[in-house]
């Protein structure tokens, strides 16, 4: 008899010492303290989604890993939809959630209004104001910048082949004229003898500043040199000078050419050739690269000046000679 108490005394006293290391193993666990949410505000359109993501922390901020399932998400309007109380349609939430626990919920714009969310975990909770606007437009594509058009084009098409363009303001010495050329016709400069020169003048009231002047040629490698201005003579400014290896030579303030104005070099094939002209500057530019810097120059532009200056027996072919004003972003 007292051995079956004995027992019953020490089931009772190992039921209390458990109870006690329970109570201690609590006080030791860690406890949440806190939930965060991301982001702690929420702004979307009509039909826009956004992705929230809550953490559960204990007291000295550190993550806890708990269950996703335990994290449960509410969401509620935050006013009475228009025309509720009169027996109007209810036009329905404002938002809605994609899931009612998880650790990551994605949040969906429904109609313009305000709306709350409520996070929870046990007995703690975080709330995420919700707005929710006017469907977002989408952004309309600028529009490209038009091309300006051209204030004066030559393509030579308009021609009989075997004799030069009979045109107002076009001037020749020496030996040109048209040629049949690819899809085409072009102007073919002849070196024989004395140098083969083809003038445009634009009149004396044009002043071509803030536009350029491009053309495309064919210069053979045996050709040696050619001279381009924008100017009725050769050794001026805007020009250029190509060497008999193609090297491009910008003339400076004297216009003069040395290797020292040396910008780059082309093919000797066809090349499409520019030069711009814009605040008291010219630059020079080859298949829409371009050469070199910027170079200052003072004088009035209103002429298209093209000279074959090099060896004899060669030729060189002009094509789709164009005068157009610079565009904004040029």
């Amino acid at each position: 008899m007292n051995r079956n108490r004995l027992l019953l005394v020490l089931v009772l006293v190992l039921a209390l010492g458990l109870s006690g290391c329970a109570n201690i193993f609590s006080f030791f666990k860690k406890q949440p303290t806190e939930i965060v949410v991301t982001p702690a505000e929420v702004e979307i359109a009509v039909d826009e989604e956004l992705e929230l993501t809550a953490v559960v922390k204990d007291k000295k901020g550190k993550e806890m890993n708990v269950k996703a399932a335990d994290i449960k998400w509410v969401i509620e309007d935050v006013e009475e939809a228009e025309g509720a109380e009169e027996g109007g349609e209810d036009p329905g939430p404002v938002a809605e959630l994609s899931a009612a626990t998880g650790a990551k919920v994605k949040v969906k714009g429904l109609r313009v209004g305000e709306a709350k969310i409520t996070v929870s975990y046990d007995d703690i909770t975080a709330e995420v104001p919700v707005a929710v606007t006017e469907e977002s437009e989408e952004p309309e594509e600028p529009e490209e910048p038009e091309e300006p058009e051209a204030f004066f084009e030559e393509d030579f098409d308009a021609y009989d082949a075997g004799d030069p363009p009979i045109v107002q303001g076009y001037s020749y010495e020496g030996d040109i004229e048209i040629v049949e050329s690819g899809d085409g016709k072009a102007l073919k400069l002849t070196k024989s003898g004395g140098n083969a020169i083809f003038t445009i003048s634009l009149g004396s009231e044009v002043n071509l500043q803030n536009h350029s002047v491009s053309f495309r040629i064919n210069k053979p490698a045996e050709c040696s040199s050619f001279n381009f201005s924008l100017a009725n003579k050769a050794k001026a400014q805007p020009g250029l000078q190509l060497t008999n290896g193609n090297g491009v030579r910008y003339r400076d303030a004297d216009g003069d050419v040395s290797k020292d104005t040396q910008v780059g070099t082309i093919v000797h094939d066809w090349v499409n050739l520019e030069i711009k002209i814009a605040d008291g500057k010219y630059s020079i530019w080859a298949d829409g690269e371009q050469l070199g810097d910027e170079i200052e120059f003072s004088a009035t532009v209103n002429h298209i000046r093209f000279e074959h200056a090099g060896n004899n027996d060669t030729e060189i072919l002009i094509d789709d000679i164009i005068v157009k004003e610079l565009s904004a972003d040029n």
